[in-house]
C-alpha cells in the first residue's frame, strides 16, 4: 500500500483545474491520451485517499500503539505462560477441590491395601459360606449320626442275628405252641415207657383175656367140680361096684335098695368121668383162677394200654423231640420276646447301613463344624470385604494419583493464586497481539503520515481525473472494459482486478467493475453461459497442467495463499478456511459461488439446472463436488433463456 502511494505521487502530472482539464480534453486525442495515462494514477490516488484519510485519523492511535508496543511485547511474551496457566487453572481448581479427597485416599490407602490382601480370602470365605452354612445346619444331624453310629454298628452286627431270629420266629412260635404238649409228653414219657414195657404183657393179657373170661365163667363150675371131685373120685371108685351092682341088681334085693343110688351113680358116672377128666383142668383153673381174676381186673387196663400203645409208641418216638423242645423252650421264649426287637432291627437295618455309610461324613462334618462355625461368624465380614473390595481396588488405583495430587497441591494452590493474573493476561493478550501486529503498521503509518497528508491535498485533482476518464475511454477504440484476472485469454486483467467503467444502472453509481456488475450492464443469458463455459474451460486447463487458482472470485486475479486467508473468504472452500491445501475441488467451490452470485443478480428467471449445479458445486464435502468436465457438459445446453 505505501509503495503504491509513493508511486502515485511520483507519477502525478502537474495539477490542472477541472475546467481547464475539460477544455484540454476537447482539443482531441492528445489530452485524452494524457488523461488515459493519468487515469491509473488517479485511480490509485482515489483508492489511496480513504486510506490516507484513515492514516491521518489513526496517526495519534499509531503513536499510542508505538508507545504501547513494549508493553504489548511483554504481554505477548507472557501470553503463552498465561495461556498455560489458564489451561491448567481448571485442573488446579480441581486439584484443590480433590486435595482433601486425595488426603483421605492417602489415609485409607493402607486399609485399602489390607482389604486388597484379604479380598481373596474374603472371596474364598464367600464361596465356602454356603457350604459352611450347610455344615452348620448338618452339624446337629452329624452329631446325632455320630451318637447313633455305635447303635448303628450294633444294629449292623445284630442284623444277621435279627434276620435269623426273624427266620426262626415262626419255628419259635410253633415251639412255644407245642411246649405244653412237649411238657406233657415229657411227663407221660415214663408212663409211655412203662406202657411200652407192659405192652407185650398187655397184649398177652389181651390174648388170654378170653381164656381168663372163660376161666372166670367156668370157675364156679371148676369150683363145683373141685367140690365134687372127691365125690366123683369116690364115684369112680365105686363105679365098678355100681356096675357090678347093676349087674347083680336083679339078684340082690339089697342091691335094689342101692340100685337107685347106683343108677344115679351110673348116670353121673359119665359126668364123674368127665369131672375126673377135667379135674386136672379144674385144678389148673383153680390155680390160675387168681391170675385170671387178676387178668380180669387188669383187662380194662390192658385194653387201655392197648389203645394207648400207638400213642405211647408215638410218644416214645417224639420223646427226644419233646426233650429237645423242652431244652429249646427257653430259647424259643427268648426268641419270641426278642422277635419284635428283631423285626424293628430288620426295619432299621437299611437306616443303620446308611448311618454306617454316612458315619465317616458325619465324623468329617463334626471335625469341620468348628471351622464352619468360624466361617459363619466371619461370613458377614467377608461379605463386607467383598463389597468394599472394588472400592479398595479403586483406592489402590487412585492412591498414586492421590499421592501425586498431594505433591502438586502446593503448585495447584499457587496456580489458583496466579489464575486471576493469568486471566487478565489472557484477556489483554488479543489486544497485545493486535498491538504487536499493528505495531509495524503503526510505525509505517507514522512514516507515511506526511505522504498521506500530501495525498489528501491532491485528492481533488485525482477526482477530476477520474471524472474525465469516461470521456477519455470513449475516445479509445475498445468499448469493452477489462474483466477480472480470472477470465479467459481474450480478456485482460488489471493488477487490482478493476478498471474504470461507465455507470452500471444509472449515472449516480460510480464503482469498481467486476464480473457480476459487468454481466448486469452488458450481457444477456447467452453471453452469460458463454463466459461461464470459457471460464470453466480455462480452469480445467489449469488443473490439467497441475495448477490451481486458489482465490477464484469475480473481482480479483490470483494472489498468494497467505493473502487469500487474510482476505474476506466467503468465496473460499471450507477446507481452505480451516487451513487445508488448495485443490481443484476448492476451485470448483469458488466457481459455484461465482455461478450463484451472477445467477442471482442476472434477473433471468429461475433455471433449475443452474440451481442444482450451484448447490452441487458448493457442497461442504469436497468429495461430493462435481469435476469441471461434469460442470462444462450441461452449460452449452442453456443457450436461450428468458423470463
Amino acid at each position: 500500500m505505501i509503495p503504491n502511494l509513493l508511486k502515485v505521487l511520483k507519477l502525478l502530472p502537474p495539477l490542472r483545474l477541472p475546467g481547464k482539464f475539460w477544455e484540454d480534453a476537447q482539443e482531441g486525442p492528445p489530452v485524452a491520451e494524457a488523461v488515459q495515462e493519468a487515469a491509473p494514477v488517479a485511480e490509485a490516488v482515489q483508492e489511496a485517499a480513504p486510506v490516507a484519510e484513515t492514516v491521518q485519523e489513526v496517526a495519534p492511535v499509531a503513536e499510542t500503539v508505538q508507545e504501547a508496543a513494549p508493553v504489548a511485547e511483554a504481554v505477548q511474551e507472557a501470553a503463552p505462560v498465561a495461556e498455560t496457566v489458564q489451561e491448567v487453572a481448571p485442573v488446579a481448581e480441581t486439584v484443590q477441590e480433590v486435595a482433601p479427597v486425595a488426603e483421605a485416599v492417602q489415609e485409607v490407602a493402607p486399609v485399602a491395601e489390607a482389604v486388597q490382601e484379604v479380598a481373596p480370602v474374603a472371596e474364598a470365605v464367600q464361596e465356602v459360606a454356603p457350604v459352611a452354612e450347610a455344615v452348620q445346619e448338618a452339624a446337629p444331624v452329624a452329631e446325632a449320626v455320630q451318637e447313633a453310629a455305635p447303635v448303628a454298628e450294633a444294629v449292623q452286627e445284630a442284623a444277621p442275628v435279627a434276620e435269623t431270629v426273624q427266620e426262626v420266629a415262626p419255628v419259635a412260635e410253633a415251639v412255644q405252641e407245642v411246649a405244653p404238649v412237649a411238657e406233657a409228653v415229657q411227663e407221660v414219657a415214663p408212663v409211655a415207657e412203662a406202657v411200652q414195657e407192659v405192652a407185650p404183657v398187655a397184649e398177652a393179657v389181651q390174648e388170654v383175656a378170653p381164656v381168663a373170661e372163660a376161666v372166670q365163667e367156668v370157675a364156679p363150675v371148676a369150683e363145683a367140680v373141685q367140690e365134687v371131685a372127691p365125690v366123683a373120685e369116690a364115684v369112680q371108685e365105686v363105679a365098678p361096684v355100681a356096675e357090678a351092682v347093676q349087674e347083680v341088681a336083679p339078684v340082690a334085693e339089697a342091691v335094689q335098695e342101692v340100685a337107685p343110688v347106683a343108677e344115679a351113680v351110673q348116670e353121673v358116672a359119665p359126668v364123674a368121668e368127665a369131672v375126673q377128666e377135667v379135674a386136672p383142668v379144674a385144678e389148673a383153673v383153680q390155680e390160675v383162677a387168681p391170675v385170671a381174676e387178676a387178668v380180669q381186673e387188669v383187662a380194662p387196663v390192658a385194653e387201655a394200654v392197648q389203645e394207648v400203645a400207638p400213642v405211647a409208641e408215638a410218644v416214645q418216638e417224639v420223646a427226644p423231640v419233646a426233650e429237645a423242645v423242652q431244652e429249646v423252650a427257653p430259647v424259643a421264649e427268648a426268641v419270641q420276646e426278642v422277635a419284635p426287637v428283631a423285626e424293628a432291627v430288620q426295619e432299621v437295618a437299611p437306616v443303620a447301613e446308611a448311618v454306617q455309610e454316612v458315619a465317616p461324613v458325619a465324623e468329617a462334618v463334626q471335625e469341620v463344624a468348628p471351622v464352619a462355625e468360624a466361617v459363619q461368624e466371619v461370613a458377614p465380614v467377608a461379605e463386607a470385604v467383598q463389597e468394599v473390595a472394588p472400592v479398595a481396588e479403586s483406592v489402590q488405583e487412585v492412591a498414586p494419583v492421590a499421592e501425586s495430587v498431594q505433591e502438586i497441591a502446593p503448585v495447584a494452590e499457587a496456580v489458583q493464586e496466579v489464575a486471576p493474573v493469568a486471566e487478565a493476561v489472557q484477556e489483554v493478550a488479543p489486544v497485545a497481539e493486535a498491538v504487536q501486529e499493528v505495531a509495524p503498521v503503526a510505525e509505517a503509518v507514522q512514516e507515511v503520515a506526511p505522504v498521506a497528508e500530501a495525498v489528501q491535498e491532491v485528492a481533488p485533482v485525482a477526482e477530476a481525473v477520474q471524472e474525465a476518464a469516461p470521456v477519455a475511454e470513449a475516445m479509445e477504440p475498445s468499448g469493452i472494459a477489462r474483466l477480472c484476472g480470472i477470465l479467459p485469454r481474450h480478456f485482460t486483467a488489471t493488477a487490482g482486478g478493476a478498471v474504470p467503467h461507465p455507470h452500471c444502472g444509472g449515472d449516480d453509481l460510480p464503482g469498481i467493475l467486476d464480473l457480476n456488475t459487468w454481466i448486469c450492464s452488458h450481457f444477456d443469458m447467452d453471453e452469460y453461459f458463454k463466459i461461464l463455459l470459457s471460464l470453466s474451460t480455462t480452469l480445467h486447463g489449469l488443473h490439467t497442467e497441475g495448477f490451481t487458482h486458489n482465490d477464484l472470485k469475480s473481482d480479483n486475479g490470483a494472489r498468494d495463499i497467505e493473502s487469500v486467508r487474510a482476505s474476506r473468504h466467503g468465496h473460499l472452500a471450507p477446507e481452505i478456511i480451516r487451513g487445508g491445501s488448495a485443490s481443484p475441488s476448492a476451485d470448483v467451490y469458488s466457481f459455484g459461488k461465482i455461478l450463484h452470485r451472477a445467477y442471482r443478480i442476472s434477473s433471468h428467471g429461475f433455471v433449475p439446472e443452474i440451481a442444482l449445479l450451484t448447490r452441487a458445486c458448493t457442497t461442504p464435502d469436497p468429495r461430493q463436488r462435481p469435476d469441471l468436465p461434469e460442470i462444462m457438459s450441461p452449460l452449452p445446453s442453456h443457450k436461450k433463456h428468458s423470463n
